[in-house]
């Protein structure tokens, strides 16, 4: 099985599917719910598209560490 392990730091504060021009820090430890969106946006590709989610943890950077095997 792959893990792909993204870093709150690599998200971004968008309105209505695009990103906003001035982001702020995301506070982490007042974040209480996690949702998904998927956008089409601008980028000009059309057709069917699959999308699938076995999973979906929050961990801190020591779990990060444990789950990529690097002890």
């Amino acid at each position: 099985m792959t893990y792909s392990q993204i870093p709150l730091t690599a998200f971004v504060l968008t309105n209505a599917g695009e990103p906003v021009t001035t982001q702020v820090e995301m506070l982490r430890e007042r974040i209480r719910t996690v949702g998904i969106s998927l956008l089409g946006g601008h980028s000009g590709v059309e057709g069917p598209y699959e999308l699938g989610i076995d999973n979906i943890r929050a961990v801190n950077s020591e779990d990060v560490t444990k789950t990529l095997g690097k002890t």
